[in-house]
């Protein structure tokens, strides 16, 4: 009877010491450590997959679907400059060849992108190159726009005075053909479709005689 006693009496104080064990902060403290490292490497783990698989497409010429895999890559462990480095690579490459092809705007979007991932003195240099080649780019742009309205409103010019002078003669239909041809540059200019208007005018009233 004592023995059973003193083992009821052992039960009774290890339930306890148990409870105590399974609640107490630290211990607690500790399971979390272990569940968030092994999420942290499960994570990690599945990240180099992404890594490596965006490699993969780049050995392979898939340049496009690289570039997106290694972002996904870097923006989750934004501490790996293996990662940070050979997506640097990726996208200083496909700035390149934006400016073979004379896209300067997109190559310096790109550039200004990989000096955020990994900002290196090159980077810096290609940028600037890239963004002088865009200004000048531009601004050739706005001169041949330029060159082109000028010639634009030459030929209206040429092509109205033509028909006002046809018009002058009696040749109405030459004239309304003159000023058609202004109207083919610019659909808007409202004094070509006024004397277009007379012109017919003049035809029909012609035709009724």
């Amino acid at each position: 009877m004592e023995c059973k006693n003193r083992n009821h009496a052992s039960r009774q104080a290890g339930v306890p010491f148990f409870i105590k064990i399974e609640t107490s902060p630290f211990f607690l403290l500790v399971l979390c450590f272990a569940a968030c490292s092994s999420v942290n490497h499960n994570v990690k783990q599945a990240n180099s997959f992404v890594f490596q698989a965006g490699v993969e497409k780049y050995l392979i010429g898939e340049t496009e679907d690289a570039y997106n895999l290694l972002k996904q890559a870097v923006k989750v462990d934004s501490g790996n400059d293996e990662m940070k480095r050979f997506f640097v690579k990726i996208i200083s490459e496909m700035a390149v060849n934006e400016v073979i092809n004379g896209n300067y705007k997109n190559a310096a979007a790109l550039l200004e992108e990989a000096l955020k991932v990994y900002p290196t003195k090159e980077l810096r240099e290609m940028l600037s190159r890239a963004l002088i080649l865009r200004n000048e780019g531009l601004g050739g742009m706005k001169e041949e726009r330029s060159a082109a309205e000028n010639r634009n409103r030459e030929m209206m010019g040429k092509f109205f005075n033509e028909g006002t002078a046809l018009y002058q003669k009696g040749e109405f239909k030459k004239a309304i053909a003159a000023w058609e041809k202004v109207l083919a540059i610019d659909p808007a200019h409202e004094p070509s479709k006024d004397v277009i208007k007379k012109a017919r005018a003049q035809l029909k009233k012609k035709k009724e005689k």
